[in-house]
């Protein structure tokens, strides 16, 4: 099914679709569909058995690889506390069984897929991968996307969770943008509207467009919680949703650091919308009992928080604590930390970072067409190798074509295809070289092979 457009919608769209074409002719679509076929290679080697006998390492390529897993800068700690607050793999693996391969209709199986952790954004970001023809992506730049070119009416841009019914709808209505795009000339199916709405974001009218529900008490209590752990994690603490912080006592998001000879700080944030603001207040209390908790943020709209701060007033040891936090001021600050982190990314400072922190070197002969590596915490661990953005040509230089065989100190692994978007090459887990420890990596014969240096 696709939804009828009406001529005022036809001629919104004709004027982005112009822009979308310019972008077309560009070096970053061509890196997107690169991008998407390292995703169709993961994604379309999904089987019932293969979701079924998925290892941790291999769910965790999946969250990984998303959008949606983009802002973490730690992965690895996001995927252990999906697979944590899951009680493990097996219940995961179930629902990401049902939902791909159940025989209910979509609206059925996107409301009946119950994993902690996982959002709306990552769960149609699975389907929409796994079947592009059918599924698209719902996040906040595909709402505001939508909000731009007047579909407001048809799909509920403000809500951040919506229903398996109004996910249908949304995909019927990519399905009739996905037509004008191929009125176009544009090979388009969802994932490709999917960058149509993407480059729509990306403009200055969609920067401008909020997604802060119109009246203040009609946040998404799930939404607010998951901007808050995004924008710890992007601060740069570890951000942890759904926290038991002390007994009985369990709060919305908890963000802990390590500072010094301190130890572990905590800061802990609790949701408030709706209910009695007398059992916010008594959470708060017992998580304060945890020594390690610095400050106790209750986020609400105005009217609740003045209502918090009242009852919180006769409790001294609550009232030193207690931050209060507009849940429409948490919309902002995400939005436009978001594109700060965006602007840095593309300087590439990790990898800066990285290498001021590697061990300095002898001299080491290398041979043509070799270079060397030095092994990094991450790498040993999970069995990557991984470049930065300004080495990126270097690597390529010894990558024979997309595909290749690997011989790792001395054995032949199969193929491996790199993962350019990423800047990685999955070699074999664990990779059995400790951080800092040296590899020369050189072609030869059309095959990479990876040494001790």
């Amino acid at each position: 099914m696709t939804t009828e457009l009406t001529s005022e919608q036809r001629t919104m769209l004709k004027k982005y679709i112009e822009n979308f074409k310019e972008y077309a002719k560009t070096v970053d679509f061509r890196k997107d569909l690169e991008d998407r076929q390292e995703r169709e290679d993961l994604f379309g080697a999904l089987t019932p058995k293969k979701v079924n006998s998925l290892t941790e390492y291999e769910f965790g390529n999946i969250i990984s690889i998303l959008w949606a897993s983009r802002i973490w800068g730690n992965k690895e700690y996001l995927v252990q506390n999906i697979i944590t607050q899951n009680d493990g793999l097996e219940k995961i693996k179930s629902e990401l069984h049902k939902l791909l391969f159940g025989k209910e209709s979509v609206d059925v199986r996107f409301d009946s897929f119950k994993v902690a952790g996982m959002g709306p954004a990552m769960i149609t970001e699975i389907l929409c991968y796994f079947n592009p023809n059918k599924y698209g992506i719902w996040n906040d730049r595909a709402r505001r996307a939508m909000k731009i070119l007047g579909f407001d009416k048809i799909v509920p841009v403000r809500k951040y969770k919506i229903s398996g019914k109004e996910y249908a709808k949304f995909n019927d209505l990519l399905k009739s943008i996905g037509n004008e795009l191929k009125l176009a000339g544009f090979e388009a199916d969802l994932l490709i509207v999917d960058y149509f709405l993407y480059q729509i974001s990306e403009t200055k009218e969609a920067k401008m467009e909020e997604l802060i529900p119109v009246a203040p008490q009609e946040f998404d209590h799930d939404e607010v919680k998951d901007k808050i752990a995004e924008i710890g994690s992007w601060l740069g603490f570890e951000s942890e949703p759904e926290k038991a912080i002390a007994p009985g006592a369990r709060v919305d998001v908890v963000w802990r650091v390590k500072i010094g000879n301190l130890g572990t700080v905590r800061y802990v944030f609790e949701v408030h919308k709706g209910g009695a603001v007398d059992s916010l207040i008594l959470n708060l209390q017992k998580a304060k009992q945890d020594p390690t908790v610095q400050k106790i943020i209750a986020v609400s709209s105005k009217p609740s928080l003045e209502k918090i701060e009242k009852e919180a007033a006769t409790l001294p040891e609550v009232r030193k604590s207690l931050i209060l936090w507009d849940a429409s001021e948490v919309y902002l600050v995400h939005q436009h930390l978001s594109e700060i982190v965006k602007s840095i990314e593309k300087l590439g400072l990790v990898e800066k970072v990285e290498a001021i922190s590697m061990p300095s070197l002898e001299k080491i002969e290398i041979p043509e067409r070799g270079l060397l590596h030095i092994v990094k915490d991450w790498e040993s661990k999970y069995g990557f190798i991984r470049w930065g953005a300004k080495e990126e040509a270097k690597y390529r230089s010894i990558f024979s074509g997309d595909r290749f065989e690997v011989v790792f100190l001395g054995k032949d692994l199969g193929k491996r295809k790199p993962g350019f978007k990423y800047k990685r090459i999955f070699i074999t887990k664990p990779l059995g070289i400790p951080p800092g420890g040296r590899l020369l990596l050189r072609s030869k014969e059309g095959k990479l092979i990876v040494e001790r240096a």
